[in-house]
């Protein structure tokens, strides 16, 4: 297992992630919208305010960590927001952290 940042060629992998995520919760009446969480997803990998890491298994990716870090409306430093961790294999969640 290794933890590395996610990729914009990782989104069709993170989608799947993402479906079995919100499979296990509440949130499962929902229906997926694609455009918007590929959106989403783009944004915590590629906007400077976002981050993204992911949990790899070899080549299949296993688990992940995204959210934003923005900065405090009275200084440089950041806090980060909107924190989504899933990981498929046990420890990896806190390994991403």
């Amino acid at each position: 297992m290794s933890i590395r940042k996610a990729q914009v060629g990782d989104l069709p992998e993170l989608m799947k992630l993402g479906r079995r995520l919100i499979d296990k919760t509440p949130y499962s009446v929902h229906q997926l919208d694609t455009l918007t969480c590929g959106q989403t997803l783009g944004q915590c990998i590629s906007n400077a305010f976002g981050f993204a890491q992911v949990a790899t298994d070899g080549d299949k990716i296993t688990g992940v960590m995204l959210g934003a870090a923005i900065p405090l409306f009275y200084s440089k430093k950041r806090m980060a927001t909107d924190l989504i961790i899933y990981a498929e294999h046990g420890g990896d969640g806190v390994k991403m952290i």
